[in-house]
């Protein structure tokens, strides 16, 4: 099956006519994200990730009736799930942060490689147990399987989409509250191209990891032979 690179520009792209487009509702569902979330020490930012998620699949698919605000709360029928894997890579992205930190000169270096590149690899972890309702070991586990054969392209995107999604740091700290939904749409806008839409009921969901341009929608049943089709003569 063959496999294509990266779109990085398309991605980027994407992501950010689509924020443009639906600047309203994105950036007031983040902003509800974000300020309960600090309210709940992180408690509910799994859950209102998810909810995000939803809006925004929901943007690229353009469904109707169009998402609403109050969509931000959908996600707390996969509390547990998106609680663990934001707890998980909250742990080990400190954890690998700290140690790598006691290198000499380049610790700090190493550490902030290291969560990025952790990033990169659960980068559709929450898309995954947003919409085919996974669990967290296997929506890590299928997120990982999709990008390790372009993980390099894929750490690409994932560095470049924190950063335009962090730049509004730069005012004080008070800006990140605009670009902050960035990463949510370029990453959504990645995931629907990688992954297509799913179509299969949530019995199916957990199906094996999907590589980019991998995924292939219904193709025709293969003709009949001529000898399969001919007329049978009826029988003595």
């Amino acid at each position: 099956m063959q496999t294509q690179p990266v779109k990085f520009s398309e991605w980027i792209q994407g992501g950010l006519n689509l924020y443009k487009d639906n600047f309203g509702i994105l950036f007031t569902a983040t902003l509800i994200a974000i300020l309960l979330s600090g309210l709940t020490l992180g408690i509910l930012a799994g859950p209102l990730a998810v909810g995000i998620v939803s809006i925004v699949l929901r943007l690229i698919d353009k469904q109707e009736p169009k998402p609403e605000i109050g969509d931000v709360f959908s996600g707390f029928d996969r509390f547990l799930p998106s609680f663990l894997l934001f707890l998980g890579v909250g742990v080990v992205s400190f954890i690998g942060s700290a140690i790598l930190g006691i290198v000499p000169v380049f610790g700090g270096l190493l550490g902030l490689l290291f969560a990025y590149g952790l990033g990169t690899v659960v980068m559709f972890g929450i898309f995954l147990i947003t919409e085919r309702k996974l669990d967290v070991v296997p929506a890590v586990t299928t997120s990982f399987e999709t990008v390790k054969d372009y993980f390099w392209p894929f750490l690409g995107l994932y560095v470049v989409t924190c950063l335009l999604s962090s730049i509004g740091l730069i005012l004080c700290g008070i800006g990140v509250i605009f670009t902050a939904p960035i990463m949510a749409c370029v990453l959504g806008v990645a995931y629907r191209d990688v992954f297509g839409t799913k179509n299969v009921p949530d019995s199916d969901a957990e199906t094996g990891p999907v590589t980019p341009g991998s995924q292939e929608s219904g193709a025709p049943a293969p003709e009949a032979s001529p000898e399969a089709t001919a007329e049978t003569p009826p029988s003595s």
